[in-house]
């Protein structure tokens, strides 16, 4: 799936393509159709597992965190950061907001930090903040001081160094409260 120019496009069965318009940005918040961050809220109560989205461009790095994170919940993959943002953006608009986003730093089209940004921002415009918001674990090789302080300061919840450490992941998410 991508957005291209307001347009929305996914494969169909059989590999055709449709394209559908996305609605204006605005549009949700103006007619009042969508209180996000009270969505947001509610639909993760009732979950009984969570709604992840892995954004890695790396296929054994993508494979390991998919496999892993797939016994906590359903996870959705993306492969460069514009791809995220757009998940992100109709996860949204579908009412079934993500609970976890996983971020790689270095992908194409988008790089991690970009996609974070986005997200956040588009969070703020729909009055997501705090606690409400997702949570995104940036995950990455680059672990220098500068790199994470820039994540944190763009709104990251948690930075994980590659090789993920299992052990450590699964205690952050019990920290986050994600799982049990």
């Amino acid at each position: 799936m991508r957005s291209i120019s307001g347009m929305l496009s996914d494969d169909m069965a059989g590999g055709a393509m449709r394209r559908v318009p996305l609605p204006e940005r605005n549009a949700f918040q103006r007619d009042g159709r969508y209180r996000e961050a009270a969505r947001a809220d509610t639909f993760r109560k009732e979950r009984e597992f969570m709604k992840i989205l892995l954004a890695e461009d790396d296929f054994a790095s993508r494979k390991f965190m998919s496999n892993y994170l797939g016994k906590y919940g359903d996870c959705d993959i993306t492969v460069d950061g514009e791809e995220a943002v757009d998940a992100f953006l109709m996860a949204l608009e579908d009412g079934e907001p993500y609970d976890l986003i996983c971020l790689d730093v270095m992908m194409p089209v988008l790089d991690g930090y970009q996609a974070l940004k986005a997200i956040r921002d588009i969070e703020k415009e729909r009055g997501i903040l705090g606690k409400d918001g997702v949570k995104i674990i940036m995950t990455t090789a680059l672990n220098e001081e500068r790199n994470v302080k820039k994540a944190f300061e763009m709104g990251c919840t948690v930075y994980s160094g590659k090789p993920i450490d299992l052990d450590k992941f699964e205690k952050i998410l019990k920290k986050l409260e994600l799982i049990k």
